[in-house]
Order: C-alpha cells, then structure tokens, then sequence
C-alpha cells in the first residue's frame, strides 16, 4: 500500500504544485483634486490580492481588489467610500485548441466628478490577471507566440473601443452605489501553422443600485459575441478578418442591437514598429419604449488605425503607441448609439530604474445625433492628459508622482475642466511555489 501511496502523493504534489504563485500589493495615492474653484485633498489605498495555479496545460486565478478612497480630507464634506473587485479565471490548453473563462464583479460607492482625475480603476482580463491599469499601457499587442498555441492578435477589432473608455462620463457631486459583473469566454483554434481562430462570447449586466444610483446609472445587461480568423500571409504580414455582435438593454426602455465585420491588416515593419489598419462597416439598431418611441437604423462606417514604435533615446528606451478610432458606440447612460472618434497616445521613456510617462486621450462625437435615435443628447467630449514620473527603488517598492487633467462636455456642469497633482507610492510582494 504504501508503495502505491507514495508515487501516487508524488505525482499529486507534481501536478497541484506545478506553479503556485500568491502576490500581494498595495498602491496608495494622495492627491489634489480642484472642483467648483476650490482645492480638495484625497487619499486613496488599493490593496490586491492574487493566486495564479499553473499546471502545463491548465491554470486558474483568483483576484480580490478592495479600494478604501477618502475624499476632501480636512474639509466639512469630507467622506470615506469603498469599492470592492473580484475575479476569477481559468484556462486550459491543448495540442491545437485552448479555451479560456472568466468572470469580474465590483460592488461598492463612487463619485464620478471626484474620481475622474483618480487612478484608473482595476481592471480584470480573460487571463485573470486583475489589478490596476498602469500608465502607459495601452497600444497594440506586440506579435509572438510560441508552439500551437496561437500569437495573440494584434491591433483592435471592430466595434471595440480597446484602451480609450467608452463609457460617457457625468460628473454628478455625489455618491453612487454600482454593481457590475462581467462572464467572457474564449476559444481559440489553430487551423494551421498561418491560420488561426477565435470565438468569444460573453454577458455583461450593471449600473446603479438603488432608486437615485439607478436613476443616474441605468441597468444595463446584455451578451456579446465575437468571431475572427486571422491569417498570417507573410512573416511580417497578418490579415485578420473579424465581426463583432452586441445587444444591450439600457434601464427599462432603452435596447440597441449593433453588429460589424472589418477586416484588419497588422505590419511589422522592423522588430520595433508595428502598425494595423482596420476598415468595415456596422449595422445599429435603436428602439425606445419611453417617450416618443423611436425605432432607427443606421449603416455607418468603422475605421481603426494603431501604431507603435520603440526606439533608443538619451541611452534610455523609449516606446511610443498611438491608436485611433471611428466608430460607432452605444452610450452608456442614454442607451442611444453615438458616432465617435476617439484616440490615444502613449509615450514612455525608461533609463535603469527611471521612467517618464505621458498618456493623451480623447473621444468625440462626430456625427449629428439625429443619425441615432436621440437627436437632442449633446454631443460627446472627453479629454485627459498625464503625466508622471515613475521611480523603481526595488523590485517591490516604487514611487510615481505626477500630473492629471480631464474635460468632460456634461450637461449643465458648470466646471467641465478637472485637475489633479497626485504622488503614490506602491509596495508588492509575490512568492512562487513549484
């Protein structure tokens, strides 16, 4: 028996315990924030927790974020408010095919005009890895991937809004109470060594809870799915051809239904520069029970451009990414669609333990609303800018103070330009078990 046994628990302990790796940190930022021509201070603290299991061909992740966010401290309307995040993924890899799920949930206060100028929220992604965005990382996927499992695509696909928030903001002064939850699942197939594909296919349902949260943030539910085939022409050459599905009921009376399809051209032109270009069209459909009842279409074009470049500068490396956008999008507060170009540019210089950072932003509206469903939505602006510097003391503590600023276009908010001077200092500590 006991010779049975021990090869048994040997072979256990070998598969369990292939990779275990339990991280822990901490962010905590303190910041000047201006609203309605007075200087507010708040502080905030970002714990997070992960377990990664890996074995060589499944791994799992479990996340768990709380955000404790104390806003104008010292004056008579200061307050504390908490938000809470969590996820779950797991994933699992064969010879040809890999299938991947998930689910992220958050619970908890915010308030949109103070926390415009904060941190980016944490975010989770199908591979589970949750946590806090960090500045600079947006862009295109770099190309690679090894054996049978496929490169991951490059570029974004249509309908998709990749790095820029698409999510109008209203910068109501005072607190609301959301829930999310977020369930995706993917799989990939390999057809050949040049030919790959993806199904995804996911459901999301969230907003405001409780009468006055729900009022300002409807509940808005309702799956995506989206399918692609890329195919690698060349070395340097990929065409991807890709249609995306989404329908989402916005509060009670609001359901929009848009589906695209684009095809897509990612170029690497040296080992340091790679460039996509999208183009396609989308077909959206609005209907509205309230009043008036609207029912409208539209065929619209898409277009989506990315590029990113690495290069050496002052002996320190600099990489640059930019990424621009024409599409349409479905409001998250109205439920209407919403024609916008939107963008991004990323630079980050980094020497030794030093970095620069400067992110810029935006989303326009570029097509009267009357195109839509709701002619008399104002147009949507959104403008934002940082700038940091970032400091590695070690490989567990470093240090980012900097600059942030942000113009909203709302209705009736007399202070669209918002400003922050923040400095935040983040500890981590992660240990790995074979």
């Amino acid at each position: 028996m006991a010779v049975i046994a021990v090869p048994a628990w040997a072979l256990i302990n070998c598969v369990l315990a292939q990779a275990v790796t339990v991280t822990a940190l901490d962010r905590t930022e303190v910041r000047t924030r201006a609203q309605s021509s007075m200087l507010r201070l708040d502080a905030e603290t970002r714990p997070a927790f992960r377990l990664a299991l890996t074995t060589p061909r499944t791994s799992y992740s479990f996340g768990y974020i709380p955000t404790f966010t104390a806003l104008a401290i010292a004056s008579e309307d200061g307050e504390i408010i908490i938000q809470q995040a969590a996820d779950a993924s797991a994933s699992f890899r064969w010879e040809h095919t890999s299938f991947s799920i998930s689910q992220s949930g958050s619970y908890g206060e915010r308030n949109f005009r103070a926390l415009a100028v904060a941190a980016p929220a944490p975010t989770g992604s199908a591979g589970g890895t949750t946590g806090t965005t960090p500045p600079g990382g947006t862009g295109t996927t770099p190309p690679g991937g090894t054996g049978t499992t496929p490169p991951p695509p490059t570029g974004t696909p249509p309908g998709q809004t990749g790095a820029i928030p698409n999510t109008q903001f209203r910068l109501a002064d005072y607190n609301v109470t959301l829930a999310t939850s977020q369930t995706r699942a993917t799989l990939q197939q390999v057809f050949s060594t040049r030919t790959f594909g993806t199904l995804s296919g996911g459901y999301e349902y969230g907003g405001g809870i409780g009468i006055q949260s729900e009022q300002f943030l409807p509940i808005r539910k309702g799956p995506l799915v989206t399918v692609s085939v890329r195919h690698s022409v060349s070395p340097a050459d990929d065409l991807t051809t890709v249609t995306n599905g989404t329908y989402l009921e916005t509060g009670s009376n609001m359901r929009a239904l848009m589906v695209d399809l684009g095809e897509q051209w990612t170029h690497r032109w040296s080992p340091v520069v790679v460039g996509s270009l999208l183009v396609g069209a989308s077909a959206a459909r609005a209907e509205s029970d309230g009043f008036p009842r609207r029912r409208t279409s539209a065929l619209v074009p898409i277009a989506t451009a990315s590029l990113e470049y690495g290069f050496g500068l002052s002996r320190g490396r600099t990489r640059v990414a930019s990424f621009l956008q024409f599409v349409p999008i479905i409001d998250r507060f109205t439920g209407d669609f919403d024609q916008r170009l939107q963008w991004v540019v990323d630079v980050n210089w980094t020497r030794h333990r030093l970095s620069l950072i400067a992110n810029f932003a935006g989303a326009q509206s570029v097509l009267p609303r009357v195109v839509f469903s709701n002619s008399t939505a104002l147009p949507f602006n959104y403008y934002s800018g940082t700038w940091s510097v970032l400091y590695h003391f070690t490989h567990e503590l470093s240090a980012e103070g900097g600059f942030r600023a942000a113009w909203v276009r709302t209705e009736g908010d007399a202070f669209p330009l918002l400003w922050s001077v923040f400095v935040a200092g983040t500890y981590t500590l992660s240990a790995t078990y074979l």
